[in-house]
């Protein structure tokens, strides 16, 4: 009995370190896709602007 009772606990706890190591990850992917979507947005509008100067120049 006592033993089905730290085996249960055990299984919840291994399940909550689990899930805490997912969301981290989770996270950590996000924050990474959020950074690489605003450097792609900062790159093209240099681009725009480089393109912009160009064009008047002429």
């Amino acid at each position: 009995m006592q033993s089905d009772v730290f085996l249960t606990l055990l299984m919840y706890i291994c399940t909550i370190i689990v899930g805490i190591v997912v969301a981290f990850f989770v996270i950590i992917f996000g924050i990474h896709l959020l950074l690489h979507i605003i450097m792609h947005h900062i790159r093209k509008q240099e681009e725009n602007e480089v393109a912009l100067r160009k064009t008047h120049a002429t």
